[in-house]
């Protein structure tokens, strides 16, 4: 060791060499320090992490004579599961359509950040759709089931209040059932249209208003 310090005293250029080399010896001590200060923030927020659930609902399906309402559960800071149902009045706008409907939808949702930050999410999706009319003395019976893919936005406001805006596309495979009298028409013939209105390409989006529990 002495004649290390020595050396290092008596020849400058192996000084500065013998510096470098002792950074680089503890450049792995610092660069484990700050990693493990960090993992330790991390650890905090995951510990402070419990399952919420919010529920939410969608302000503009009145518009459109819909009451549509969901619930949220979180899995972790970035993962939750959420169950959406609807019922369609058949009135938008004051005019009666004749004609009413169920949906449930479930999902799975990705957070970008983490559920308490303000950020965007992913969200694939599932849906399945029922309506009903009486049209003259046939009733009609339309079932819809299909997928999609929603991107969104959330807010978290005062850590309890959710604003959230999403929008995306879905596909559709509908099928038409008809009964005039009570009684189920033959439909079975490949020249008959039994594909019901909703097939193919559709657009979701609204906007939610939820809080926090």
């Amino acid at each position: 060791m002495q004649s290390f310090c020595a050396a290092i005293k008596s020849k400058p250029v192996k000084r500065y060499k013998a510096y470098l080399f002792i950074l680089c010896l503890f450049a792995p001590l610092l660069n484990q320090a700050q990693d493990s200060t960090f993992a330790g923030s991390r650890i905090t927020r995951i510990k402070d992490f419990r399952n919420y659930i919010c529920y939410k609902a969608n302000p503009l399906s009145l518009i459109a004579g819909t009451i549509n309402v969901q619930r949220e559960a979180t899995i972790s800071p970035m993962h939750s599961t959420q169950l959406g149902c609807y019922f369609f009045t058949g009135y938008v706008l004051g005019r009666d359509f004749g004609i009413k409907g169920l949906g449930l939808t479930t999902s799975y949702r990705i957070y970008l950040k983490s559920i308490f930050e303000n950020g965007p999410y992913i969200e694939p999706c599932l849906r399945y759709q029922y309506f009903w009319a009486n049209v003259s003395n046939a009733e009609l019976d339309v079932h819809v089931a299909g997928g999609g893919l929603v991107v969104g936005r959330h807010w978290l406001i005062k850590k309890k209040w959710v604003i959230e805006i999403f929008m995306g596309p879905m596909y559709n495979f509908s099928f038409l059932d008809v009964k005039v009298g009570g009684l189920p028409q033959n439909l079975a013939n490949p020249l008959d249209d039994t594909r019901g209105p909703f097939d193919g390409y559709w657009f979701r989006s609204g906007i939610c208003l939820g809080k926090l529990f």
